[in-house]
């Protein structure tokens, strides 16, 4: 069905004339994160910058509204940057590739990620006109781990209408200011097929009543969830997400997403068809000649805050997140993250220092309730699909710090890495109902450091090389998940 209504809004809207830029810059782009955070922390921009995909249109008013001579050498560089990738996507059509080998696949991957698997191939076109902008974008996998080898990830149609964009497709989204998780919404699980809209420039309300919340922005989605083991039907899941600077330096965000899904059945005659999978065989919600009746399984509620100021040349910020989960039992569990960076320029080299942690422990640790966050009485996946989490890449019941280094050249030479210390599945069980959904079925106590060199090797080609060393091999499923190296391609042209 996505397909057919993809090739059909194209037919109707894909020969206008072309336009001036690409709507949004990706989530995973942790350089240009940086160059703004860096320019939003210093006073230099005041824009929303915790909900990505980040519109190019909102960033463009910064960069306009920037007094040049004003500007330090460091912000000089960031402008630079921001100005340079803007040119990029300022190209009507553009085609742009991955390939990405590996020796085993990595974990607790944070913003920064740019592939799930061990070997991938990508490769897309992307083409904006005065009224749509579409991307399509093809990914072969090799021995995937949820068995599915083609991928259409990152493939989307929009309308740009006035100040707003409505459209279909596959999106990866980030919610929230941390840098390596979010408890509500990461790229830690692929994206589902839906349809979204959002806001492109965030100017403030003009009405006096509201204009004191700055700007802002506004985005919304809903996505026909394909992971499903448990239930005839497939799930649907919606989430809309506003954020608002309302004092320079200060943004707030608030989210919420719910997914609605059919009881899971556990008929026999449905097991042998192979249209439910033989572990959902123990999981049943009622009876199982029920006819599908999709009911609100879960629901989660995330608010965040970060405030960033620049003492000297030094640019410090601290933010925080906290989601509550609620399902169809009227059952309840919050979970949090917070952190602390700094970011400076020093020797001609911009860096970032990132001190984070998330707890994903329903309740904390006064009164921890396992097999509870991320999980559901009613809906054996919980808030995943494909078995990983939509929110923290830790899955549930675990506890993540990590230390975490951006170090950017002005030879267009990047070095990042990241030491984490992680809990993961304290409680050492799965949920009673679980259908193989768990990041781990035991406790397991890990250290992962995590390192990456990025260099040009042409004006169009990104070469980057990576190592991920475990403390300890680590069993997820049927895989295990060994210290890895890996070599990564990346084309613009």
């Amino acid at each position: 069905m996505f397909t057919r209504v993809l090739a059909t809004w194209f037919a109707t809207f894909g020969f206008s004339a072309l336009a001036a830029a690409s709507p949004w810059i990706d989530p995973g782009d942790a350089r240009s994160r940086h160059h703004i955070q860096f320019l939003v922390d210093s006073g230099a921009i005041t824009i929303p910058s915790n909900t990505w995909p980040l519109s190019w249109a909102s960033v463009k008013q910064g960069i306009d509204s920037l007094n040049t001579s004003r500007l330090s050498s460091a912000q000089a560089w960031s402008l630079s940057y921001l100005q340079h990738e803007l040119e990029k996507a300022s190209h009507s059509a553009y085609t742009q590739s991955r390939s990405h080998i590996a020796s085993s696949r990595e974990i607790l991957q944070g913003f920064e990620a740019s592939s799930r698997e061990e070997q991938e191939l990508q490769a897309g076109l992307s083409f904006t006109g005065d009224t749509f902008a579409m991307r399509v974008t093809g990914t072969f996998v090799d021995e995937p781990s949820d068995g599915k080898r083609g991928r259409a990830d990152g493939s989307y149609l929009a309308l740009l209408m006035d100040n707003w964009a409505v459209g279909i497709g596959a999106v990866d989204r980030w919610w929230g200011p941390g840098w390596q998780s979010s408890t509500i919404l990461s790229t830690n699980a692929r994206p589902a097929p839906g349809i979204f809209l959002r806001r492109n420039r965030t100017d403030a309300f003009e009405n006096p009543a509201l204009s004191w919340l700055g700007q802002w922005q506004l985005t919304s989605f809903a996505s026909e969830l394909q992971d499903a083991k448990c239930v005839k039907d497939k799930p649907i899941m919606w989430g809309a997400r506003a954020s608002a600077v309302p004092l320079a330096g200060l943004e707030l965000g608030l989210g919420r997403t719910a997914i609605w899904a059919d009881k899971d059945l556990a008929d026999s005659t449905l097991v042998q068809t192979g249209e439910l999978a033989p572990s959902c065989q123990a999981y049943n919600a009622g009876n199982p000649n029920d006819e599908p009746n999709r009911q609100k399984q879960l629901q989660v509620t995330a608010f965040d805050v970060r405030y960033g100021l620049a003492i000297g040349q030094i640019g410090l910020a601290l933010y925080g997140q906290v989601s509550q989960q609620r399902d169809r039992n009227n059952q309840q569990g919050s979970i949090a993250l917070g952190g602390i960076d700094l970011s400076t320029s020093l020797f001609g080299t911009h860096s970032r220092l990132t001190l984070e942690g998330t707890n994903t422990i329903s309740g904390f640790y006064d009164q921890p309730n396992y097999n509870r966050s991320y999980d559901s009485d009613g809906y054996a996946a919980g808030y995943r699909q494909y078995g990983k989490a939509f929110g923290a890449s830790s899955d549930s019941d675990s506890e993540v710090i990590s230390l975490a280094g951006q170090h950017y050249f002005p030879n267009g030479h990047s070095l990042t890495w990241r030491f984490s210390r992680a809990d993961i599945n304290r409680d050492g069980s799965a949920p009673a109902n679980s259908a193989g959904s768990t990041f781990s079925a035991n406790r397991t106590k890990v250290d992962n450091t995590q390192l990456q060199y990025r260099f040009p090797v042409t004006g169009r080609l990104m070469a980057e090389v990576g190592a991920s060393h475990l403390d300890r091999d680590i069993v997820i499923g049927n895989e295990t998940i060994e210290s890895s190296l890996h070599f990564s391609l990346f084309h613009h042209w």
